[in-house]
């Protein structure tokens, strides 16, 4: 075993996934010497902690701090980190974390999830070691999820030095200050590094938060947000008017129409919308799309993804319905007179949960339908999406024969697998 190459090693290795194929990769490991190391990277690519065991999962604090403390070498191969944070009455475990968390030099894709938790019912020591580890460089990728009293110069350092940010319902507090951190650490680039931010707050977005992040010094590089449409993203747009080009405006709670502010620069823009009781589109869509090309006179690709319910009873007797409804073939019909010639593209997505793949969609049907564990959810997502593609093409005439039309299907996911 020790006389095989290790270039050949590694293309062994190359298509293995770190959790479909944990166990093989752990036999791997116990191989060869020269089989230890590839396999391990790829064991220990992506690593999310938490402070108890749950449901059988026993990756903990405690338990990664014991085998980083026996191994040092495999820490630095952990690449995508996610940590769930402790509640404020577990102590024990903040020390835990506060020791565990230096190990994580070469992390280059971070979660925090911190459901339930403050920033100040953290540890002195746990909150230096997190804002530590938090404005580090290297960092490409950095998801803050459920955090409140967050200092804000995590946010705004964050945003200097990251490229891709996600806030979901985090909550900062401007008084909050962090602990010192070295000057390296510090200092901001000439200009911030973030280009891609997504913002989520379904309980309403925080009007200090959108303050900080419309300056200069957070955003003048941001090329795409992510964000809800309220009165506050239309004023985070117009602070990054001048370099966004991709835009998705989640809808969902939209309840009027509603116009974009001039965007001189945006090429793609993706609306996701709700049906509503007579339509499969929302009252609201028409209107709103007739004032795009003034907006965005340079819009390339729109996509308008309509995301169905959870699959109960009634939902599945609505989905059925709503494509061959009145309203949605009126809708349909406004909609392709207002963007007939407005856009190069337009993109319409249906969006279900409860399956993942749909009968008459080419890029996914042919390969997981077989391996669908639900056969009923199957069959019904392809018998909604056939009636959604078969109302569209019929209402969406004038696009359709520009050749300017596509439709598709796609699987709602939750939040944290739908981040980059």
């Amino acid at each position: 075993m020790t006389t095989i190459p290790q270039e050949l090693v590694e293309v062994v290795l190359v298509d293995f996934d770190p959790v479909e194929d944990r166990d093989s990769l752990r036999a791997i490991s116990l191989t060869a010497t020269n089989f230890a190391g590839p396999a391990q990277r790829i064991l220990f690519r992506s690593l999310d902690v938490r402070a108890y065991e749950v449901l059988g999962w026993q990756r903990t604090f405690e338990r990664a701090l014991n085998l980083f403390n026996a191994s040092p070498h495999i820490a630095p191969y952990v690449k995508d980190l996610t940590i769930r944070l402790p509640l404020k009455a577990a102590l024990e475990h903040h020390n835990v974390l506060e020791r565990l968390l230096p190990y994580f030099s070469g992390v280059r894709r971070f979660i925090l999830d911190g459901v339930g938790v403050s920033w100040d019912g953290l540890q002195p020591g746990l909150q230096s070691a997190l804002s530590t580890f938090l404005l580090r460089s290297s960092l490409e990728k950095l998801h803050l999820i459920h955090i409140s009293n967050l200092p804000v110069a995590v946010v705004t350092i964050a945003a200097q030095k990251t490229p891709v940010l996600s806030l979901q319902n985090v909550f900062i507090d401007r008084s909050a200050e962090i602990s010192p951190v070295s000057a390296e650490e510090s200092t901001p680039p000439p200009l911030p590094c973030l280009n891609y931010l997504m913002l989520s707050s379904p309980h309403g977005m925080q009007s200090h938060l959108v303050q900080e992040l419309i300056l200069p010094s957070c955003t003048a590089n941001l090329r795409r947000l992510v964000v809800e449409q309220s009165a506050f993203s239309t004023e985070l747009l117009r602070a990054i008017a001048p370099t966004l080009t991709d835009l998705s405006l989640n809808c969902t709670g939209t309840r009027t129409s509603f116009t974009l502010p001039l965007l001189p620069h945006l090429v793609t823009l993706e609306l996701q919308v709700a049906p509503s009781w007579e339509s499969i589109l929302p009252a609201w869509l028409p209107a709103t799309l007739a004032a795009l090309s003034d907006a965005a006179p340079g819009l390339h690709t729109l996509t308008v993804r309509i995301a169905l319910p959870v699959l109960d009873a009634y939902a599945r007797k609505q989905d059925l319905v709503l494509p061959g409804t009145p309203g949605t073939a009126a809708a349909l019909a406004a909609v392709d007179a207002v963007l007939y010639g407005a856009v190069s593209r337009c993109i319409w997505e249906l969006a279900m949960a409860g399956a993942k793949a749909a009968a008459g969609v080419p890029t996914v049907a042919n390969t997981l339908l077989s391996g669908m564990p639900n056969c009923a959810d199957m069959a019904h997502c392809a018998l909604v999406f056939a009636r959604f593609r078969a109302a569209v093409e019929r209402n969406v005439a004038r696009m359709r024969a520009e050749g300017a039309l596509e439709i598709r299907y796609a699987e709602r996911m939750g939040y944290v697998e739908s981040l980059p």
